[in-house]
């Protein structure tokens, strides 16, 4: 029986974990270097940094290397809703309603997730990490509405001397729907972010972007004789970053703006575990994963990829989940990678 999967229940009050990322679309960051040319009569020494070809292209090349990269890795990485929910929190949800069918109140959960990762875009390393903080608002026998808050960081010192180091924000609500088992669930988050660009002696504080993302799953739950259970899924997200132009060098960048979007089709595999009190699953995933968008193919990955998961998820009725996954994307890529972990916590109240 094959494992077909997606990463699931990053969902909660996380500790920080280590985890390297991504590396992509090689000419878009190998065009950027700027080189010392002893042969420039302006700097015969080859002193000064002298920038071979159009500056404004090449600065601007780098630009597009770290919004692409920081874009890459916040939609690949979002926390899932539906999988760590579909399951558990509607067993919770009718318990502390005393069973009743049409469960309908405002009592949830509150759940962080943090995961970080650090990647490389064509010898241009990328620090990148992404907390988020949400909440069930309300729910019904057959649906939960949530609010979120999400907060990202991202650092770059690219091999042509430019610096990125940037903060944000984005925040939104997300709904999921079940209906028998199959389950849906879209998220819609929108926000801003600030970057300090440095390089050659230069320095440009607070270069404002604003960005926003939308993202929807479809899941159909099966279980097994042996209580196996098979989620299949499919999902498609998108993420627009607009960054505002700015000038470092005295070499002007326009502003630009990154639209890129993934679809995934794959499947989730849980497999029951008791550990002492608790009960809980092992977690296998597999995805196929293929990205499209105006930055595809340039500063994002555009050709088919694949992505495997394992992880562990236990959980206490209706008190507690903790979940630990890992992943490794950009399988059959020669120009993508992708590998982390991530752990979460959910308190239910």
């Amino acid at each position: 029986m094959s494992s077909f999967l997606k990463s699931i229940i990053a969902t909660s009050l996380v500790l920080g974990i280590w985890t390297p990322s991504t590396t992509m679309a090689q000419d878009a960051c190998q065009t950027i270097t700027p080189v010392n040319d002893p042969r420039d009569p302006d700097d015969p020494d080859g002193e000064g940094p002298v920038i071979i070809g159009e500056p404004t292209e090449l600065a601007g090349g780098a630009n597009n290397c770290f919004l692409g990269g920081r874009a890459a890795a916040i939609l690949s990485n979002q926390p899932d809703l539906q999988n760590r929910r579909s399951a558990q929190s509607y067993g919770i949800y009718a318990s502390q309603a005393g069973g009743v069918a049409d469960t309908e109140g405002f009592s949830g959960p509150l759940w962080v997730t943090l995961s970080a990762r650090q990647s490389e875009l064509d010898g241009a390393e990328l620090d990148q990490g992404i907390a988020t903080v949400g909440g069930d608002l309300y729910f019904t026998d057959t649906s939960i509405f949530g609010v979120m808050l999400q907060s990202d960081f991202a650092y770059q010192d690219g091999p042509s001397g430019t610096s990125f180091d940037a903060t944000g924000f984005m925040a939104g609500a997300y709904a999921i729907f079940i209906s028998g088992d199959l389950a849906f669930d879209a998220r819609l988050l929108g926000g801003k972010s600030s970057t300090d660009v440095s390089g050659s002696g230069d320095r440009v504080d607070d270069v404002d972007s604003t960005r926003w993302l939308a993202a929807a799953q479809v899941s159909k739950q099966t279980q097994l004789d042996n209580g196996h259970l098979i989620i299949p899924h499919a999902s498609v997200g998108w993420f627009e970053d607009k960054m505002d132009a700015y000038t470092l060098n005295a070499v002007p960048v326009e502003e630009k703006t990154i639209r890129y979007g993934q679809a995934d089709l794959g499947g989730t595999w849980l497999i029951p575990i008791t550990m002492g009190n608790s009960d809980g699953n092992v977690i296998l995933g597999a995805s196929a994963i293929i990205g499209f968008g105006d930055a595809a193919g340039e500063e994002v990955p555009d050709d088919l990829r694949g992505r495997l998961d394992l992880g562990v998820e236990l959980f206490r009725g209706d008190a507690w989940s903790v979940s630990a996954m890992v992943f490794s994307d950009g399988i059959g890529q020669d120009n993508f990678e992708s590998y982390g972990a991530d752990l979460g916590v959910t308190l239910w109240f």
